[in-house]
């Protein structure tokens, strides 16, 4: 297909998002009020969900398809025979109610809803409890916001892929390049969002896992995440791109309500179009749900990928392989004449609505009011005390401190030290939020959260994120001379990295690095500390060795509070306790591979270097899981717990074993591998330090050798905050995920029998190793 042939389709599928953009979300009346309905078992809520809907589907067949056609749109049509009205899919809350065709925050009473971490910081805080908290709140506000009709009901977060590449602009959108860590933060977030624990047949909102999958890329090189196609090894697949999936899916897991296909093709067939892949979701994991493409999708599988010949192939292609709403039009469009003319079969289009209607009646849409166990939320419940509380919370635990010099940090507020903040970032708002967010309550800029501490602040911004243009660098200069401290806040913005916008390099663009330069030696030898704040790695090797850095600190796009976090932890009100949740790769990386290479193990023939810490070879400039407190730790393991059924402890740490059977029964049952433990580990952690601290104690285990992944892989982890001096016991489960591996020749996961190395990084370099057996 021509370059002006894709982008008419995406011209027309962006056209028709603008046009709802624009509009008041429509309200969802109750179809069951209308007085012709009210008699019929659909709306008796005696009945179960699947019975009062395989009513209503067997009416609606009855239809002409003309009436029907509306029904698989994004911004889906009502039917006026069956008094339904229309219903908005696509709401966004990847890490807040965000600005999408489904919210609106101009007509309501809530014109600001809590604006979190972007997904990249809040994975970098380990702390499952935060990834619940956020779940649930922004869920509450979405529901909120619905019944004051601000807000749809079906969101279509979380991100989940795998942040494969470091160049890859939607990084940030994830918690990072881990399976487990992944796997971990849909499972709590998408449980928590639907709030399904209150009425296991009901959802407080729908949650949406996205994007279905092994998408990753979306522009490089000449190739567009709408015509690549992504070569996968079953092993890569099974290893590494569908753990997270299998886990937010999964009816033990997140039980997520919703599942978006991806624009890209793996091994040939566009994922839109990929049954036995979307068959999983089914088949082994319990969906109960509905699955819509991503937008313009659709047409991709005719128009880009070349996969089918004709509208009407393209409709049974996708409503066949378990696709169920089009964020598009070419459904809705193709829709009469593919069932006219016997193309697309009946058994797609009814699976189909009885997929998108059990997830409207689920939500509670065909009941009284008075039936539905999410109506008492209101405008007071968006963006109160306790959401704004967690939001900064969340900001201050996933601030990772790099390195820092001890004599330096944290700085004393008592001092009466003269600061100079400068940087692209140092009085930067919306750059906080990252993409995908909604509209804030307010935001606090690193500036404003340093003027909180600080008597005298000097600010220039000095430099843009982006620019060659250095005309202030002789008024940054001076500041700087004068200055006690420099803080630079520097790093990345969606200039740089975001949706449709990938990087080819991974240091900081622009002036930046010559601006870094030239303040450390204006400085003269004062203290300078660099924030960087971005969503994807960047290489900071040139600067770690830099006399005159006194530290390095990452944030992420910290959200709504995030310059009140980053002061915070200048400052030392708060200890810095996050780790980072991707490598940080040097700069050469980009030399050696293309994104475009799927492959995660290394490979000496095309001089891939590995990805992610679990199979790259080369040297980290910091490695995944990286980061410094300000106090000292004791980890000590105290106690080992072996077997899946009987759990029993073990004297010795030579003893500890793992049962390979155990593992064995969790697979061949479809358990889901990353929540069923087959033994444990108990520490004995003590903050022996002089300063308060959180604490996120992680477990590695490495199969044995040789190996391809030879950065072990990540079991597990807990967060805890001690007091000087404290200790608590944390327990640490073997989950089966890590004992594993996909064995293509069998076409399953199997047990790995053999020695096994697990460590717990501390702080720094320091590390606590030990063994296991699996047998």
């Amino acid at each position: 297909m021509s370059t002006h042939a894709i982008n008419l389709v995406v011209v027309a599928t962006l056209l028709a998002a603008i046009c709802v953009f624009a509009q008041t979300p429509t309200p969802f009346p109750n179809p069951c009020l209308a007085p012709a309905n009210a008699p019929l078992p659909f709306c008796n809520v005696s009945l179960k969900i699947e019975d009062r809907v395989s009513d209503l589907v067997a009416r609606l067949s009855r239809l002409p398809p003309k009436s029907l056609a509306p029904l698989f749109q994004f911004a889906a049509g009502g039917v006026a025979e069956m008094h339904i009205p229309p219903y908005e899919w696509w709401s966004e809350g990847l890490h807040g109610v965000a600005f999408s065709p489904g919210v609106n925050f101009t007509i309501g009473p809530s014109h600001a809803a809590t604006s979190f971490p972007q997904v990249c910081t809040t994975a970098a805080t380990y702390n499952k409890s935060l990834f619940t908290m956020i779940g649930a709140t922004v869920g509450r506000e979405g529901r909120s916001m619905n019944n004051d009709k601000q807000a749809g009901l079906t969101y279509w977060a979380p991100n989940i892929n795998i942040y494969r590449d470091p160049r890859w602009g939607r990084g940030q959108e994830t918690p990072g390049e881990d399976p487990f860590l992944t796997a971990t933060y849909a499972h709590h977030f998408v449980r928590a969002m639907q709030n399904s624990s209150v009425d296991a047949t009901r959802l407080q909102v729908s949650a949406c896992c996205k994007h279905f999958t092994a998408y990753d890329m979306d522009r490089w090189g000449g190739e567009d995440r709408h015509i690549f196609n992504a070569i996968v090894s079953e092993q890569d697949m099974w290893d590494t791109f569908m753990p997270s999936f299998e886990a937010c899916i999964h009816h033990d897991g997140g039980a997520a309500s919703g599942v978006m296909c991806s624009y890209n093709a793996v091994n040939g067939v566009p994922m839109c179009a990929n049954k036995p892949l979307l068959d999983n979701i089914t088949l082994r994991w319990g969906f109960e749900g509905y699955v819509t493409s991503d937008c313009g999708a659709v047409g991709d599988v005719m128009y880009n990928h070349h996969f089918t010949k004709t509208p009407d192939e393209t409709l049974q292609a996708t409503l066949g392989a378990g696709m169920d709403v089009d964020c598009g039009g070419m459904v809705t469009q193709y829709f009469a004449s593919a069932v006219a003319n016997g193309t697309l079969r009946e058994s797609a289009w009814h699976r189909a609505l009885t997929r998108q209607f059990t997830t409207l009646m689920r939500l509670g849409l065909f009941d009284p009011a008075e039936d539905q166990p999410f109506k008492q939320w209101t405008a007071a419940n968006v963006s109160d005390e306790s959401a704004r509380h967690l939001a900064l919370t969340a900001a201050q635990e996933g601030v990772v401190m790099l390195n820092y010099d001890v004599n330096v940090l944290p700085l004393d507020a008592k001092a009466n030290q003269r600061i100079a903040i400068m940087g692209p970032h140092a009085n930067a708002t919306w750059t906080l939020l990252g993409n995908y967010n909604g509209q804030p309550p307010y935001m606090v800029s690193p500036l404003d959260g340093v003027r909180r501490y600080a008597k005298h602040v000097d600010f220039i911004r000095g430099v843009g994120v982006t620019s060659f243009n250095a005309t202030e660098f002789d008024a940054a200069c001076r500041l700087a001379a004068k200055s006690d401290v420099v803080v630079l806040v520097m790093g990345l913005s969606e200039n740089v990295e975001d949706e449709g916008l990938d990087r080819y390099r991974i240091t900081l663009p622009g002036l930046q690095s010559v601006f870094i330069h030239r303040m450390v030696a204006c400085a003269a030898g004062k203290p300078v500390i660099l924030v960087s704040m971005s969503g994807g790695s960047v290489d900071y090797s040139e600067f770690m060795a830099l006399p005159g850095i006194s530290a390095i600190m990452w944030a992420g796009y910290a959200g709504q509070s995030g310059g009140q976090a980053i002061a915070d932890v200048i400052y030392g009100s708060v200890s810095p306790s996050g780790r980072l949740p991707h490598t940080v790769y040097p700069a050469d990386f980009v030399d050696l591979v293309t994104p475009l290479d799927m492959q995660m193990e290394a490979n000496q023939t095309s001089g891939n270097p590995g990805r992610t810490y679990r199979y790259y070879t080369g040297n980290a400039v910091y490695p995944f899981a990286w980061g410094l407190t300000y106090t000292n730790w004791s980890v000590v393991p105290v106690s080992y717990r072996t077997g899946w059924r009987m759990q029993h402890a073990v004297a010795r740490a030579e003893e500890w074993a793992v049962s390979c059977s155990d593992v064995e029964a969790i697979i061949s049952e479809d358990r889901l591998a990353t929540r069923e433990s087959v033994g444990a580990i108990t520490f004995n952690l003590t903050n022996t330090g002089d300063r308060a601290s959180a604490f996120s104690l992680l477990l590695f285990a490495r199969f044995p050798q040789p190996s391809p992944m030879v950065g072990g892989q990540l079991v597990d982890f807990e967060k805890a905050k001690l007091e000087p001096g404290q200790s608590t016991l944390v327990t640490l489960q073997s989950f089966s995920h890590a004992f594993s591996t996909y064995d293509a020749t069998a076409g399953r996961r199997r047990c790995v029998p053999g020695q096994y190395q697990w460590r717990v990084p501390i702080q720094g370099t320091e590390h606590i190793v030990g063994s296991l057996r699996v047998q």
